[in-house]
């Protein structure tokens, strides 16, 4: 039993710190922080991997019309097959008022974060985001996000 485990740690850990290294730098963000990835995110998010999760979701503004959305997705059954294509802001009435697409997989960067510019009405203070399934569609789980006004 004790090779079985000393084999195991010899085998898992220099792949595990290797796995830890990586960074992406065309990952939007400061310093390319990825938010943190929690439980809480996670349970809120019970749609058994057929829909990516919208993890974090920050919105900032020059002129209070054209925002700067950027969106941090999971999914982890990303590849070249199937793949989160899209994410979408929408209004409380379900207005669409942005949508960015995502030409290709990230399978090796989970989770991933990209930015779009969106023209959000000066009377709307709250949106949702929604994240698309490239063969399951959008998911119907948003997150909400007030905007600082």
């Amino acid at each position: 039993m004790r090779l079985i485990v000393v084999g195991l740690v010899t085998i898992l850990a220099p792949i595990l710190v290797i796995a830890g290294c990586t960074d992406d730098p065309t990952v939007s963000g400061p310093a390319n922080a990825e938010p943190a990835v929690t439980a809480e995110n996670l349970r809120e998010a019970e749609n058994d991997g057929l829909f990516p999760t919208v993890v974090d979701v920050t919105a900032t503004t020059g002129d209070g019309a054209s925002w700067r959305v950027n969106v941090t997705l999971l999914s982890e059954y990303d590849s070249p097959a199937r793949y989160a294509d899209s994410w979408r802001v929408l209004d409380a009435d379900d207005n669409e008022l942005g949508i960015r697409v995502l030409a290709h997989d990230h399978a090796g960067e989970q989770p991933f974060t990209r930015s779009h510019t969106v023209d959000i009405p000066s009377d709307v203070t709250t949106v949702f985001v929604e994240g698309r399934d490239q063969i399951n569609g959008w998911s119907g789980e948003r997150f909400e996000l007030t905007l600082d006004r």
